[in-house]
This record gives C-alpha cells, sequence and structure tokens, in this order.
C-alpha cells in the first residue's frame, strides 16, 4: 500500500523531475520545499493542520516588520528584507523544520516560534556588527548563551540600554496598570523606535509621568531562560561557516 504523502513532506523525486521544468516558490533565493509553506510579499505564510474555527489558515510571519536596528556601520534602522542573505536564512529554518517534522497541531505554532528566535538572534548579530553567521566566533557565541541565561532577550539585546537614548515623552504610551506613582504601559511604541523584534508581551514599561526614561522589566508570566530553548551553532571547522541548529522548547 503506498503511504500517504504529510503536508510537510516534499514531493517524491519522482514527481519533481519533468521533462519541462516547474516554476518553484522562491524566498529571497532560496527554494522552499515544504507544501505547507508559502512566500509572498515578504511574508512567510505557515499552514495550520486544524483551521475549521479559524479566520485565519496560516500563521503570518512579516519580514518587513522584522527589525534590524541601527549600527556601527548602519546608523538608520533598517528591516530584515533588504537583506535577503540573512533573511533566507530565517525561510530556511523554517522550511527545514517543517519538512523534518509530523504536522501535528502545534506544528505550525512551533515553527513561527523558531523564526521569531532566529530573528532576535540576528538582531544581536547586527548590534553587535556581525553582518553573516560565518563571522560569528565560538567566544562571540559563548558570550550570546551567557547573556542570553542571565536576563534572556532583553538582557541580551540591551533593550534597557537603547531605550535610554529614546524621549518617552514623545512616544504614544498606552497605560496598563497604575500603583504608588508609577504607570505601567505597553511598551510597543517603544520596541518599535528602538527597532528591537522582542515581544511587547514580554515586557512591561514602567513611568512616571513627566519623566523622559522609564524602566523596562519583563512581564509577570514571562517564560524565563534557558540554553535549551534558544538556537544552536554547530561549528564544523572554525575556518568553516557554522550550521544553526534548532532546538525547540
Amino acid at each position: 500500500m503506498a503511504r500517504r504523502l504529510s503536508l510537510h513532506e516534499p514531493e517524491p523525486r519522482e514527481t519533481r523531475i519533468r521533462d519541462v521544468a516547474e516554476e518553484r516558490l522562491l524566498a529571497y533565493g532560496y527554494e522552499i520545499r515544504c507544501r505547507g509553506l508559502k512566500f509572498e510579499n515578504d511574508v512567510l505564510h505557515v499552514a495550520e493542520k486544524f483551521t475549521e474555527n479559524k479566520k485565519e489558515k496560516t500563521l503570518k510571519l512579516d519580514l518587513k516588520r522584522a527589525y534590524l536596528p541601527p549600527n556601527r556601520l548602519y546608523p538608520a534602522m533598517s528591516t530584515l528584507n533588504a537583506r535577503p542573505d540573512l533573511a533566507r536564512i530565517v525561510v530556511a529554518v523554517v522550511d527545514t523544520y517543517l519538512i523534518r517534522q509530523q504536522n501535528t497541531k502545534s506544528t505550525a505554532q512551533t515553527a513561527a516560534n523558531l523564526a521569531r528566535c532566529v530573528i532576535r538572534f540576528l538582531e544581536y548579530c547586527w548590534l553587535n556588527d556581525i553582518y553573516h553567521l560565518k563571522n560569528v566566533t565560538p567566544g562571540q557565541w559563548e558570550a550570546f548563551l551567557a547573556k542570553f541565561v542571565e536576563g534572556g532577550w532583553p538582557h541580551v539585546l540591551e533593550l534597557q540600554r537603547r531605550a535610554a537614548k529614546i524621549d518617552l515623552r514623545t512616544l504614544r504610551l498606552s497605560r496598563r496598570a497604575h500603583k504608588k506613582g508609577i504607570v505601567d504601559y505597553s511598551c510597543q511604541s517603544l520596541l518599535d523606535v528602538i527597532g528591537t523584534n522582542v515581544a511587547n508581551s514580554h515586557l512591561h514599561l514602567e513611568y512616571k509621568r513627566g519623566a523622559s526614561t522609564g524602566v523596562l522589566r519583563h512581564a509577570r508570566g514571562a517564560v524565563q531562560p534557558s540554553e535549551s530553548v534558544i538556537t544552536q551553532v554547530c561549528w564544523r571547522r572554525p575556518e568553516t561557516e557554522p550550521v544553526l541548529r534548532v532546538v525547540p522548547k
């Protein structure tokens, strides 16, 4: 009996070999192999397994909204889609993960989480003037892991230092709570200005009205970091480019 083809498996070789070559779906020069992954206008669409009661049939990852913050070489903030060589890394990680996994209820969400993890790692590299993964040294990777375990993404990406440069009086802040003269605000507008890919739901901003700065803190209930939930780099040889290995939580 012929085996049923999973949604996330590549097509059998005999169906891929044609007398006339079929057009393949490309994302930043990377050929997408998974049939459950689509790409259009810089947006990745990851197909979900159960969509009967959902308005959206896919999870969307908009790489036009993935930030590359200012650094020493590039003083202006940009987005990941402006760097195809980096954006294709995100696509390749998602595509490879989907191909290797059974399509379950959580597969699409896990793939999206992995993509966000890789995007934040690329933000870290960009902040530290690392423009290609092959330039990441073992020492830099170990320093990254140490920071991540100590304080998670806010510490790795130096969000408090970056936020301190912004005059909060110039932003529209959404008020969430008030306690002892300190107001807790949603900080999405601040995160957009500093150009970070950390989710607003993971942070809150303590800010006194009229002050120019505030304090970014972990939101209550935010998941504490550990090395096991972060992407890992497997070093083949010092002179070769590292292989990005993704370990889901």
